[in-house]
């Protein structure tokens, strides 16, 4: 259990890591006011998926884990779906 958790909270870590790096390129809030937000966060969640399946771990421009750049998408999609506040036009 204690491994779990360790291993839960560094998957944590790396995905605030990447919500830290997408709030100072694009700004704070950013990630609710993009247009066709389901679409694009769809995207960008698949094709860090593929870069990660294709044998690359680390995203080059950020330098934090693929899959947590994933993660990151389908939680604004998440958030989305929950809080009907995306822009879907």
């Amino acid at each position: 259990v204690r491994l779990a958790r360790r291993q839960a909270n560094h998957h944590i870590r790396q995905v605030a890591a990447v919500l830290t790096y997408g709030a100072r390129k694009y700004g704070e809030w950013n990630w609710k006011s993009v247009r066709d937000a389901r679409g694009r966060y769809l995207s960008a969640s698949f094709r860090h998926v593929w870069a990660w399946a294709g044998g690359e771990e680390l995203d080059p421009e950020s330098g934090l884990p693929h899959l947590a750049h994933a993660v990151a998408s389908l939680m604004f999609i998440m958030s989305g779906e929950l809080d009907s506040e995306m822009k879907d036009s």
